[in-house]
């Protein structure tokens, strides 16, 4: 029986664009070679949520969601043929967003504090922070870009705010009881 030789993929040899926000859903041309059906994209370890091969010598791939920030992930493109090689054209830099907050669960606590809130919401990146109202929440674990458990503080009341680097962003109400 005849067997067909595996495509070797190169690249990729340039991406456009090659920065977009940690809230992931840039839609990213790869050039290279060797792309086939079936191939799939990677930025850095996390797939890319969406891939067309529009032909030999170029891929479309929405970027995923990330919690880092600053630096870069390389893109690599697998296909049957292998994984592309990494190279200093393949070096996608992922930016800051600012994180929205879209619900509480719970919205309420007891005001001696350490009620365990998740966080839904998106633009969360690994150097967010969580207040209840002034106060710095007790601990913050970003589980995913759209995810945070925070603990709340003693006497914690008022807006519940996640914020990257300095600005304020939007918040949602925690009130607490006694």
């Amino acid at each position: 029986s005849l067997v067909q030789p595996a495509v070797t993929v190169a690249g990729p040899t340039a991406l456009s664009p090659n920065t977009g926000p940690s809230s992931g859903g840039t839609s990213v041309v790869i050039t290279g070679t060797g792309f086939i059906t079936g191939a799939t994209v990677k930025f850095g370890s996390a797939s890319a949520t969406s891939v067309t091969v529009n032909s030999p010598t170029q891929i479309t791939a929405v970027s995923p969601a990330t919690t880092s920030v600053g630096g870069y992930v390389d893109v690599t493109v697998t296909t049957s043929g292998g994984t592309s090689a990494i190279n200093s054209k393949d070096r996608y830099t992922y930016t800051a967003t600012t994180p929205t907050v879209s619900s509480l669960s719970p919205s309420s606590g007891v005001r001696l504090g350490g009620t365990t809130v998740v966080i839904t919401g998106t633009g969360f990146v690994s150097s967010s922070t969580v207040n209840f109202g002034a106060t710095a929440a007790a601990s913050v674990i970003i589980n995913s870009p759209t995810q945070i458990t925070a603990v709340s503080p003693a006497g914690a009341t008022g807006k519940v705010r996640s914020e990257e680097h300095t600005s304020e962003l939007q918040s949602h109400s925690f009130i607490s009881y006694a």
